[in-house]
């Protein structure tokens, strides 16, 4: 089952593709805008269950990141953490991953090079 969703706020354009019943991408963009500021934001976007499945994150349109958009991340990662599912970002590059990894998030968020790696990491997990 593949659905593609395109919805764009206020604060971010996001692209949704649910792959499977338990799996789902999405595409942020902020080179136009900035990421939402709560993870109630997406989840009104794309619907209420977003956070029952796993999660991958393309990051990469990501140029940089700042802390409110780190904060929405880690909000999303315990809402997707507690329901049993996994939240995944790959091609996370530049300023982007070095922030993540100034502040050591990479050993708290699943950060992987590839889409591929991305669905491995998924499916380890």
């Amino acid at each position: 089952m593949k659905t593609k969703v395109e919805e764009k706020s206020e604060s971010m354009k996001c692209v949704f593709n649910l792959v499977e019943n338990n799996l789902a991408t999405i595409t942020l963009y902020n080179d136009e805008a900035t990421m939402p500021s709560t993870s109630a934001e997406i989840e009104s976007m794309i619907g209420d269950s977003v956070f029952e499945r796993s999660l991958i994150f393309d990051c990469s349109n990501i140029q940089y990141i700042c802390s409110e958009e780190i904060g929405w991340l880690l909000q999303c990662h315990r809402s997707v953490s507690k329901n049993g599912g996994s939240l995944v970002l790959h091609s996370v590059s530049g300023f982007a991953i070095e922030t993540l990894r100034l502040m050591k998030l990479d050993s708290v968020l699943a950060i992987v090079g590839s889409a591929g790696d991305a669905v491995s990491a998924v499916a380890d997990r």
